[in-house]
């Protein structure tokens, strides 16, 4: 049995004895995937926005204020129904920078605000002003708001 077994392994050894590409010899960079579509990087920051936590000592001020969205929220009972879009902290942190967009303009928005920017990094530009504890800018137009990551 032992002697089958060996006559065996001997016969399928050359069998299996072909070539395998090496990863050096694989096309590298760009010529690895070739592709119509070029992707664009996304845009920076632009020269002169504010963190999201700088917002607070820029009240009353023309700004654009850039973080990562943390979390979004569509207040459908309460009066305008305004979309939040909290950066830096989540609701109720009241350390955070809030965009948010009233029912009448979200028309304006050809896609879900909530959806579009959860968990993206973006700019929002206008003035800053406080509500209540929190400090928002109220975005009416999708131009208003720049994704950057």
């Amino acid at each position: 049995m032992k002697l089958r077994l060996l006559a065996i392994l001997l016969f399928a050894l050359p069998l299996c004895a072909c070539t395998v590409p090496v990863a050096a010899d694989a096309p590298s960079g760009s010529a690895a995937i070739e592709s119509d579509v070029e992707q664009a990087a996304p845009p920076e920051r632009p020269d002169g926005a504010l963190d999201w936590s700088e917002a607070r000592a820029n009240i009353g001020r023309t700004a654009t204020v850039c973080g990562a969205v943390v979390s979004t929220f569509t207040a459908t009972r309460s009066a305008g129904q305004p979309t939040f879009l909290n950066l830096g902290r989540d609701y109720p942190d009241t350390t955070g920078f809030t965009a948010v967009i009233f029912d009448d303009h979200r028309s304006a928005f050809p896609f879900d605000p909530a959806l579009e920017y959860d968990q993206r990094e973006i700019c929002v530009s206008g003035e800053i002003r406080p509500h209540e504890d929190f400090v928002q800018i109220e975005a009416r137009s999708p131009e208003q708001i720049t994704v950057i990551g």
